[in-house]
C-alpha cells in the first residue's frame, strides 16, 4: 500500500504520503522504515522536507 502510493505519487514528500494514506504516525514510520531497510525506497532529505524515492516498480504482472 505505502510503496504503491509512493510510486503513483512520485515525487512525494514523507508528510504528503503520510497524509494521503491516513495512517497513524507510528504505523507509517514503521512501514516506511521497513521499506527503506529492504531497499525498496530511499529517503532524500532536503532543507525543508524529505522526499520518498521508490526504487522499484509496482504493478500487475504480465497480462496473459
Amino acid at each position: 500500500m505505502l510503496l504503491e502510493e509512493a510510486v503513483n505519487r512520485y515525487p512525494v514528500t514523507v508528510e504528503e504520503l503520510r497524509k494521503a494514506l491516513r495512517l497513524r504516525p507510528t504505523a507509517f514510520d514503521m512501514a516506511l522504515r521497513s521499506l527503506v531497510m529492504k531497499g525498496l525506497v530511499q529517503l532524500e532529505p532536503l532543507e525543508d522536507c524529505t522526499y520518498v524515492r521508490p526504487m522499484t516498480i509496482v504493478g500487475k504482472g504480465p497480462t496473459p
